[in-house]
């Protein structure tokens, strides 16, 4: 696994794969599973070769809503479908049925866009029984392990996994995906970036790496939004990382310093994650989620003190 920037040093830990072992527990293997008799778009092919690959419709195949990638290389779509119509890679892609009788595409979906250039009208597909959460973590976690994704990719998916309550926490997300939670807290500063930057992210996923990405989300804690958008427009300018940074810490007069990830400690009341807690100098800072209401925790807080002294 190949994660652009992601660490000074450029490289990044594989996947942890006692990790990676694990993901087929996410979802169903039953090999009796039977397919509904109105299902439209499928043929079954030799059951002999697997019990649950079918060939279904390219026009009933949905795009998953977790799929990380953004930009899809021409070139390489292209050679992908030269192998393909040579009979050289046959792996199917891997779907799950939703509730209006459509497919939902897990993995597989540079296939998928190979067999759309060929023009061929199926697919062959390994149909898994899963509900919403288990497509998604599987969707990304499959990606993320076979995938050479950007650190922005990545960043928007893991914020999607969490806005969506798909897990708890950046601790659960990091045993699902092998990456450590350091990593993941990087990538997930894209998502504190101005909304025209995240635009721009949005067409060029590689502008820049998680490391830069940290950087200007310290800027913009500071309250420093139109000079982080500068300092973006000039790396799509073509400016370096080194020297946007560089710039943005002389214009703002605030040098931030690249101290090691803060300890976090997830916060639960009544078995519900209502948020972090960290510390910073002499203080405890408490991070609440978006679904938490801090004048409620801090009451709480307030109240168990009360009750102790």
């Amino acid at each position: 696994m190949k994660m652009s920037n992601l660490l000074g040093s450029g490289k990044i830990p594989e996947a942890d794969q006692n990790v990676v072992s694990k993901m087929p527990q996410l979802v169903s293997n039953n090999p009796t599973m039977q397919v509904p008799d109105a299902a439209p778009g499928i043929d079954e092919v030799d059951m002999s070769q697997a019990s649950n690959t079918l060939e279904i419709s390219l026009h009933q195949i949905d795009i998953s809503p977790f799929q990380p990638r953004i930009i899809f290389d021409s070139n390489e779509l292209q050679c992908l479908a030269d192998s393909i119509a040579l009979g050289t890679l046959i792996d199917p892609i891997t779907v799950r049925q939703k509730e209006d009788g459509r497919y939902e595409l897990i993995s597989g979906e540079r296939r998928y866009r190979a067999h759309q250039i060929l023009g061929y009208k199926n697919i062959p597909a390994v149909l898994k029984i899963l509900d919403d959460k288990q497509s998604a973590l599987l969707s990304i976690a499959s990606n993320t392990v076979r995938e050479n994704l950007t650190d922005f990719e990545l960043g928007m998916s893991f914020k999607k996994l969490l806005d969506n309550k798909y897990v708890k926490s950046v601790v659960e997300l990091a045993r699902y995906v092998g990456i450590s939670r350091q990593q993941i807290d990087r990538c997930l500063d894209f998502s504190k970036l101005p909304s025209n930057v995240i635009k721009i992210l949005e067409i060029q996923p590689n502008l820049f790496g998680a490391n830069c990405a940290e950087f200007l989300a310290g800027y913009m804690a500071k309250g420093f939004e139109n000079n982080v958008t500068q300092a973006v427009d000039m790396i799509a300018n073509g400016a370096t990382e080194q020297k946007a940074m560089f710039w943005l810490k002389n214009q703002c007069g605030l040098p931030i310093k690249r101290t090691s990830a803060k300890k976090k400690v997830d916060l639960f009341f009544k078995q519900k994650h209502f948020g972090d807690a960290y510390i910073e100098k002499n203080k405890v800072i408490i991070q609440c989620n978006s679904d938490s209401k801090p004048s409620e925790i801090l009451k709480n807080i307030h109240e168990y003190f009360s009750e102790k002294s």
